[in-house]
């Protein structure tokens, strides 16, 4: 009886590492496919964040691009013709003050 003891454990520990042989190139493909998934899922995670920052930007734009009503474009064209005249006249009086200073009468 304690042969078929001894011989069933060593039929066991036998039978162990034949399954333990066979299921070796078992385990290191799959562990390759874990790692290109984990790869792929990486880039596809990438990937998705720079259209994300793309998509923002352009919605961003399109905030920018928001028409402009009638009013405000009657109040735009008024604060800028006012400017204008503004600039303007500072550089009238830029070029007379140069002028009475320099003593040039066109410059």
């Amino acid at each position: 009886m304690d042969e078929e003891k001894g011989l069933s454990i060593v039929d066991s520990q036998a039978l162990g590492a034949i399954v333990q042989q066979m299921m070796n190139p078992i385990m290191e493909t799959m562990a390759g496919l874990l790692r290109q998934n984990m790869e792929a899922l990486l880039e596809l995670s990438q990937t998705q964040k720079m259209q994300s920052d793309r998509l923002e930007a352009l919605e961003r734009q399109l905030r920018l691009n928001t028409p402009v009503s009638t009013a405000q474009e009657g109040y735009l064209k008024t604060a800028i013709r006012q400017r204008s005249e503004e600039l303007l006249e500072k550089k009238g009086y830029y070029y007379e003050l140069v002028k009475l200073q320099t003593g040039v009468d066109e410059l």
